[in-house]
C-alpha cells in the first residue's frame, strides 16, 4: 500500500474512534478522546456549615476503567452528608444530562458506626450513630485542604454506602466550599447495636490497596 494512503487510512480510523464529551471545566466546552476513554456526568449534593445544602454537577472525559457508574452516600452525626450519582457513556455528547442524586434514606436499622467530623484538628472523639439501611458501612476518612500553602487537616467518620470504596487516597471530598484531599480511608461493615459495648468505636480496617484516584479524583 502506498505509504501516504496508509497514513491517511490510519488517521481516519483514529478519528472515527474518538468521542466528544461535554466538559464544563474545559476551555472549549468539550473534550475529544479515543475509544479507551468515556464521557461522564456527575451530580453531587453536600451539606453546608449553616445547615443548608448545595448541589453541583461535573462532566468531562475519563478513562473507561476509572468511571464508577452509580451512587454513593456518606453521613455523620454532626449533620454532614454527601450524596452523588455518576453516569458513564460512550457516544458523542451523551453526558449532557447528569443523573439525579438519590434522595435521603430515612430508614433506620440497628447497625451503628462511630461518628464525628473535625476540620482542624485532624482527629475527633466519635459518638455512636445509627445508620440508614443503605449506609451499612462504617467509614473513617482523613485528609487536608491546603490554604495559602498551609495544610488544614480534617477527619470524617460515620455511615456510608458500600460504593464509597471507590474513594481512595488522592480523591477529593467537597465540604463548605473547599476540596479536601483524601489521605487515608478505611471501611468495615456496621455492627449491630445489640453487640456494641463501651469502647467499641474503632472497627474500621484500612482497605488493602489503591483502586485508583477518585472515582479517579471523584471531585476532580
Amino acid at each position: 500500500m502506498n505509504p501516504l494512503f496508509f497514513s491517511i487510512f490510519v488517521a481516519l480510523i483514529g478519528t472515527a474512534k474518538c468521542i466528544i464529551c461535554k466538559c464544563g471545566s474545559c476551555e472549549s466546552g468539550t473534550c475529544n478522546k479515543t475509544d479507551t476513554s468515556t464521557c461522564y456526568a456527575r451530580r453531587v449534593i453536600v451539606s453546608m456549615e449553616n445547615g443548608s445544602s448545595m448541589t453541583y454537577t461535573q462532566d468531562g472525559c475519563i478513562a473507561s476503567g476509572d468511571c464508577p457508574t452509580g451512587s454513593i452516600s456518606i453521613s455523620t452525626e454532626e449533620g454532614f452528608f454527601m450524596r452523588s450519582n455518576t453516569k458513564c457513556c460512550k457516544s458523542d455528547n451523551c453526558n449532557t444530562d447528569p443523573p439525579e442524586v438519590p434522595k435521603e434514606d430515612t430508614t433506620v436499622r440497628r447497625a451503628m458506626c462511630p461518628s464525628c467530623l473535625a476540620v482542624y484538628p485532624a482527629s475527633c472523639k466519635p459518638n455512636m450513630m445509627t445508620c440508614a439501611e443503605s449506609e451499612n458501612q462504617c467509614v473513617n476518612i482523613t485528609g487536608a485542604n491546603t490554604i495559602a500553602g498551609v495544610p488544614v487537616p480534617f477527619t470524617a467518620r460515620g455511615c456510608a454506602s458500600p460504593e464509597v470504596a471507590v474513594f481512595m487516597p488522592g480523591s477529593y471530598v467537597y465540604y463548605s466550599w473547599n476540596n479536601f484531599l483524601v489521605h487515608t480511608i478505611s471501611m468495615k461493615p456496621a455492627s449491630n447495636s445489640a453487640s456494641l459495648g463501651l469502647g467499641s468505636t474503632t472497627f474500621v480496617v484500612l482497605l488493602p490497596s489503591l483502586i485508583g484516584i477518585l472515582f479517579t479524583k471523584f471531585l476532580s
